[in-house]
């Protein structure tokens, strides 16, 4: 997993718009990964807050030679990877929340059981658990 920061006050005063500019980093940088080996395109997903640029990162994964494959609604972020993947972020958000730790741990990521979990939250008692 990479997680890509665009810094937006780099773009203000050029032509390009910076969401333009981010994906044509995150679709070079998938074009990286492929060309190296160390993935297929199909392993990659890119997840977006809203759907409103996904034109624009489209655009730019085409531009690179890689496919590109649409899926939206609620059942989308249902899915158990997706629902994993956001527990992770929200963990890198705040260590302290108890609800993404727990489920980053029992996730494929890590794999501790649920007995192990019980244990730890009883070993924190109050606490958080990290």
């Amino acid at each position: 997993m990479e997680l890509l920061v665009t810094d937006k006050s780099t773009y203000r005063e050029g032509p390009t718009h910076w969401r333009t500019a981010e994906a044509g980093h995150v679709a070079r940088r998938v074009r990286e990964l492929v060309d190296a080996g160390e993935c297929s395109a199909g392993d990659v997903v890119v997840l977006l807050q809203a759907f409103t640029d996904v034109d624009r990162y489209e655009e730019a994964l085409r531009a690179e030679g890689l496919s590109t494959h649409r899926a939206a609604g609620s059942g989308y972020f249902g899915q158990q990877q997706v629902a994993d993947l956001v527990m992770y972020l929200r963990l890198l958000l705040n260590r302290y929340d108890d609800e993404a730790l727990a489920s980053v741990l029992a996730s494929p990521f890590v794999g501790v059981s649920n007995d192990a979990l019980v244990l730890l939250r009883r070993a924190a008692g109050r606490r958080p658990l990290f």
